[in-house]
């Protein structure tokens, strides 16, 4: 007589359970990975609000532009009752008790929350200091320098250290940071084409 062993069917491992090898079924290794996944953003965004809120980091920002008039001539377009004629989203206005502040809102928005500005420092024909702030949200020192590298030009060099308060804008502030250099491209070509177009001694 020749022994057979018989050989049964093998059956996959119940849910939950390891297959014959010891390994859990792939559903649970997705599970796992889905799991460490969510863990490992979940300590990524923490960490990061941690940062950015503990972070004082300062956003340096500095432009040139050479303007074919002499600094004497440029000066005046850096008066804040004029800095609208070339920044044109911004509307600025005396604040009633402090002459040499100014406040700021966006133009055509007048219920937008106001900035402040305040001339620190001031060289007439040379530089201009300037702080400018959001109480609770930034505050920035501003500056504004003028030289005539040639006769009848002038180089304005424009620079800006900022500090961002509000946690929204200290994620943001390299994306804030970015729009704020390309809007100051704009403001200064506006500023030039401006200047350039006036006759000179003629404001």
């Amino acid at each position: 007589m020749t022994n057979e062993t018989a050989t049964l069917p093998s059956t996959p491992p119940i849910a939950g359970e390891a297959d014959a090898r010891g390994r859990p079924p792939r559903r649970w290794l997705r599970r796992i990975v889905l799991i460490g996944a969510g863990g490992v953003a979940v300590t990524v965004l923490a960490a990061s609000i941690f940062l950015a809120a503990t972070w004082s980091k300062v956003y340096s920002t500095e432009r040139a532009v050479v303007i074919e008039r002499a600094p004497r001539e440029v000066w005046p377009w850096l008066a804040p009752d004029r800095i609208s004629a070339w920044q044109p989203d911004v509307a600025m206005t005396p604040v009633e008790g402090h002459p040499e502040r100014w406040r700021i809102v966006i133009a055509g928005d007048p219920e937008s929350e106001p900035a402040f500005a305040e001339t620190l420092s001031s060289t007439e024909n040379e530089a201009i200091d300037v702080r400018v702030w959001i109480e609770g949200f930034f505050d920035s020192d501003v500056r504004y320098r003028l030289t005539e590298p040639t006769p009848g030009t002038t180089r304005l060099v424009f620079e800006q250290d900022s500090r961002y308060e509000h946690l929204l804008m200290k994620l943001f502030a390299p994306l804030m940071s970015a729009h704020c250099e390309a809007h100051l491209d704009t403001s200064l070509a506006k500023l030039k084409e401006l200047a350039e177009a006036e006759q000179p001694g003629v404001e």
